[in-house]
């Protein structure tokens, strides 16, 4: 028999195995029908949601069983059954009688490798103890993932559904690849930043390329400079205008600015506060401030230039009481030019 005449059969058995079934071509007469002890069939649903038979079935009478085998992801309906067969590796197996209708009808998308997704309850910032962070993740992946792995970006590695890891403080890129039997599919790797901070040593974007090692703070750009400058000059100029002395520049209430502003833009808030609750009191202690007694905190967003975030400041009560304090003797500023952000710190010394 010619492969094509052997396909032909077979699509005719599996829509009605007893009803018989002409050969094709030329208008031939139907043959008689095949008695059951003669029937061969296999039925199998391959990765596209297709029915194959195999050339050499089994034969098969009344009672006999017969099994429906199939690849994971594929959803079935088969004599009345209707189910999932994602993951499954057991044949569904039904009886055949004399008088049964055998057909197979698929409703199946196609097979697919997952796409890697994940969540984690960390959050970018918030530390526990002494700066550790126990981060649980989980899994979010699309078409039914059968393997996971994850790595954390300082040099440990998990191979579980729903992982949770301990990071020191610091910055790391976490991925997910996920599979299944179709493959890792694109794009299975999943990355987001995970950013842990530290409760004496302040956040990762307060330092040179994120690191605590060495601890050294990062320093402003140029531009980053040049507006601070401009902002001092600004607000000293309009202290004076209100009657008020001039303030002093102060390195170490720049450092505390210069990181707050950094760290507004790297993790993108905007907030008195940091997102583990410290003030700008704690970010002078933490950047190494001492030997004040007094202090305020302005800060801006969004300006396209110092002279128009003084300005915002002067128009706004409360910025400007903290501009033209007569108990304040010296300023710090931190500006990051390119988000926008704007940071003065009064000190009373």
């Amino acid at each position: 028999m010619s492969p094509s005449r052997a396909t032909a059969l077979t699509a005719c058995l599996l829509a009605a195995l007893f009803a018989g079934c002409s050969s094709g071509g030329g208008g031939g007469s139907t043959p008689p029908p095949i008695a059951p002890s003669q029937h061969q069939l296999s039925i199998q649903v391959s990765g596209a949601g297709t029915v194959q038979s195999t050339p050499s079935g089994t034969s098969f009478a009344d009672g006999m069983q017969v099994s429906l085998l199939a690849t994971p992801a594929q959803g079935s309906s088969f004599f009345g059954w209707t189910g999932d067969l994602s993951g499954n590796s057991n044949p569904i197996s039904f009886t055949i009688s004399r008088d049964m209708d055998i057909g197979a009808s698929f409703a199946a998308s196609s097979a697919q490798a997952p796409v890697g997704s994940f969540s984690w309850n960390g959050g970018p910032g918030q530390a526990q103890g002494l700066g550790s962070l126990d981060v649980g993740f989980s899994d979010t992946s699309s078409q039914n993932p059968s393997a996971w792995q994850w790595s954390f970006g300082d040099g440990s590695s998990s191979n579980q559904q729903h992982p949770s890891h301990i990071f020191a403080p610091g910055l790391y890129t976490v991925s997910l690849t996920a599979s299944n039997s179709f493959g890792a599919g694109t794009p299975a790797v999943h990355t987001e930043i995970v950013s842990v901070s530290h409760p004496t040593l302040g956040s990762p974007y307060w330092y040179a390329n994120r690191s605590f090692s060495p601890a050294t703070l990062a320093a402003p750009s140029s531009g980053d400079a040049d507006w601070a400058q401009q902002v001092f000059q600004l607000t000293n100029s309009e202290r004076s205008g209100a009657g008020g002395s001039p303030l002093q520049w102060d390195a170490e209430a720049s450092r505390a600015a210069q990181a707050h502003a950094f760290d507004m833009a790297g993790r993108d808030y905007f907030d008195h506060d940091t997102p583990e609750g410290w003030s700008f009191v704690d970010r002078l202690s933490m950047t190494g401030a001492s030997g004040f007694s007094g202090g305020g905190e302005n800060i801006a967003w969004g300006y396209s230039s110092p002279a128009a975030a003084v300005q915002g400041w002067k128009n706004s009560p409360g910025h400007w009481a903290n501009m033209t304090n007569s108990s304040y003797t010296h300023i710090g500023i931190g500006v990051d030019r390119d988000a926008r952000i704007y940071v003065q710190v009064f000190l009373r010394r």
